[in-house]
């Protein structure tokens, strides 16, 4: 049949238009809900990937996190990955990070895959979903749409990898994904998966730089040989200034100021350094580092809440131990504080003085954060209650024979025990770093902590005083 020339070009503007409507299909929301659609898309939490899962309403697309590769590698690797569901709080964050982009490629899934790396070579993934395979309703859309125009305008990615040596700040959400040899892969396999935004040759104004200050000095040779386990404070290194992410080394110095060895390897015998009050309190884990553990950094501590162990096998009476640790910025700019107690494990604490760490951490671009108001002054501690009055018995006299002439028959209470008490007393483990009377404890035992707060708390309780006379 043939046709006028009005009506082949009727044709070819009609062939023309369906043929821009389909490009477009593939970026402005035709999407996965259309049959113009023709890209192959993934399969493994796919649906948190492209912003289609259960949890996406959690996700702050308001808010945008600067972090660092390091910080995110340093993430412990969840135990399971659930398909519909986000593991929070790092998969319901956005965060930005600023790198080098060294290799991409257009996925089987039609993704494009990008190995970022920072300047001391950690890598990890970030990707750019095709909104092709994104439903028009999805909130994350938009954003893909924009990283995916952003990055088609400077590069073009092709199934094979290519080489790239490209300075990027991307931005995009929190992912963890399974470990199957993929290339640049992060150890704990976070990515930031989808990509929101990618801008290419920019950088911070400012580069951050950390620093770290001048150490603190031991203080005059302190006492040595107080009978039992005890050390005291002798020196530490500076206190860091970091980028959001680093991490920085730290060393503090105890003396042996007691008569018994630290021998490493046997419970109440080995001394370690224990995380402590007010920050992050008694064995609590800390967010300037730990093993990976309840939400800590795996920076190599002996455990979340154990700091460092003793450095050499033995450190005996009037020797120094040199505890050394990491501590790793959060990623959050701000003053953070650890506190730290030696202790021997299984035993007792050890004196305590106060010993912290205060980290700074920076803004990306390297200025330093708001110095917080100062708090408030808190009241003064309540005193100590009343020793509780002695039991109504007839057995008062029933005490140890001890040189002292001490029972249990109402008295003065012993605040300072002479030496030797515990000769001719149980005493418990730790009664030489007791700070109140003494008491007798349910099980017999005895404890220099009558009047105060959990004295005799591993010992059934307090049963009563001891008096002189």
């Amino acid at each position: 049949m043939d046709l006028q020339p009005t009506t082949r070009r009727g044709l070819r503007a009609a062939m023309t238009f369906l043929m821009v409507i389909g490009l477009l299909a593939s970026y402005t929301g035709f999407g996965a809900n259309s049959p113009a659609a023709a890209v192959t898309c993934g399969i493994e939490r796919e649906a948190v990937k492209i912003g289609t899962d259960a949890d996406v309403g959690l996700v702050n697309l308001s808010s945008t996190t600067p972090t660092t590769i390091g910080y995110l590698t340093s993430l412990p690797k969840p135990a399971f990955l659930p398909s519909n569901n986000r593991i929070a709080p790092t998969e319901t964050t956005v965060y930005s990070i600023t790198a080098t982009l060294t290799l991409y490629k257009l996925e089987d899934d039609s993704d494009y895959h990008l190995v970022i790396a920072d300047s001391v070579g950690r890598t990890m993934i970030t990707e750019i979903a095709n909104p092709a395979c994104v439903p028009s309703t999805d909130p994350l859309l938009a954003g893909i749409a924009n990283a995916r125009r952003e990055f088609d305008a400077v590069l073009r990615a092709t199934t094979t990898f290519q080489s790239a040596n490209m300075q990027v700040t991307v931005r995009g959400v929190g992912f963890f994904d399974f470990l199957h040899g993929q290339t640049g892969v992060a150890p704990n396999g976070i990515e930031l998966h989808p990509l929101l935004d990618i801008a290419f040759g920019t950088a911070p104004a400012a580069t951050c730089t950390g620093s770290v200050g001048p150490g603190i000095p031991p203080p005059a040779q302190p006492l040595a040989g107080i009978p039992g386990f005890h050390a005291a404070w002798y020196g530490q290194s500076g206190y860091p200034t970091l980028c959001p992410g680093a991490q920085s080394g730290a060393v503090v110095a105890y003396y042996n100021s007691g008569s018994f060895g630290w021998v490493n390897g046997r419970i109440g015998e080995v001394a370690y350094l224990g995380t402590w009050n007010p920050s992050p309190g008694q064995d609590r884990p800390s967010l300037l580092g730990g093993d990976g553990a309840l939400g800590s950094p795996n920076t190599g501590w002996p455990r979340y809440n154990r700091v460092a162990i003793q450095p050499t096998f033995y450190v005996g009476p009037g020797q120094i131990a040199w505890f050394q640790f990491t501590v790793q910025a959060p990623s959050v700019p701000g003053y953070y504080r650890l506190y730290i107690r030696p202790l021997i494990e299984g035993a007792q604490w050890l004196e305590d003085y106060g010993v912290f760490w205060l980290v700074t951490v920076l803004n990306p671009d390297g200025t330093a954060p708001p110095i917080p108001p100062p708090a408030a002054a808190l009241p003064p501690p309540p005193a100590p209650p009343p020793p509780p009055a002695p039991p109504v018995t007839n057995d008062c006299q029933t005490a140890p024979a001890n040189p002292w002439g001490y029972n249990f028959c109402a008295g003065t209470l012993i605040y300072a025990p002479p030496l030797g008490f515990c000769s001719y007393f149980n005493c418990i483990p730790s009664f030489g770093n007791g700070v109140g009377y003494v008491v007798e404890c349910q099980d017999t035992a005895f404890s220099l902590s009558g009047g105060r707060s959990g004295a005799c708390s591993y010992h059934a309780g307090v049963f009563r005083p001891l008096y002189a006379h």
